[in-house]
């Protein structure tokens, strides 16, 4: 009888532990939770340090506002303390050695709280696919991805061209979620007088 009952015992605990292993392997990979950092996140995170180097050539401190890239060159906005002064170090590929980063600095227009990509999980490749997945045929020459910080979260703001116009979305970094933008296409450049 006592065999049967530990049995019994190490049967209801085996159980236990599978489905306490199954929920949170589950919960790992819902849609909307957030998810460990994409390799490129990574390497934009390190990259964006490297250009917070570049721009303490210019001023001892400063604060990164936005980083903008078409997945070939990257841009990193930053302005100094005071919010008087604006520091633009361009990436021109990711085989450009960090002394040839030209470093740009010119008055201030608009200022903000500043981000912080040490928390970045999406990196611009899934926001780039994501991206095409929902325009298929998206011109990559109108490739746009800014990372904002809204409301202290960061938020992968994207527009391309397509043949009706240019087309805007976001991706959440925190969950992943692709949403496009409301509001009309713009025209084409082209197709402008």
């Amino acid at each position: 009888m006592h065999t049967i009952t530990r049995l019994v015992r190490l049967f209801c605990g085996l159980l236990l532990l599978t489905a306490c292993a199954g929920t949170s392997a589950t919960a790992m990979y819902e849609p909307g939770s957030p998810t460990p950092p994409d390799l490129d996140a990574v390497t934009l995170t390190k990259l964006s340090e490297q250009a917070r180097q570049r721009a303490r050539e210019v001023f001892p401190d400063v604060i990164l506002l936005q980083v903008y890239t078409d997945l070939t060159q990257t841009s990193f906005r930053f302005m100094d303390r005071t919010a008087t002064t604006e520091i633009r170090v361009l990436v021109p590929t990711s085989a450009t050695p960090l002394n040839q980063w030209p470093v740009h600095r010119d008055p201030l227009v608009i200022a903000g709280s500043g981000i912080d990509v040490r928390h970045l999980a999406i990196g611009p490749n899934r926001a780039a696919t994501a991206m095409l997945a929902a325009w298929p045929g998206c011109a990559r020459s109108g490739l746009g991805l800014y990372l904002f910080g809204k409301d202290g979260q960061l938020m992968w703001d994207i527009s391309c061209s397509t043949a009706a116009g240019v087309v805007k979305g976001s991706m959440d970094n925190q969950t992943g979620v692709f949403q496009r933008t409301d509001g009309p296409a713009l025209p084409p450049a082209t197709a402008m007088p």
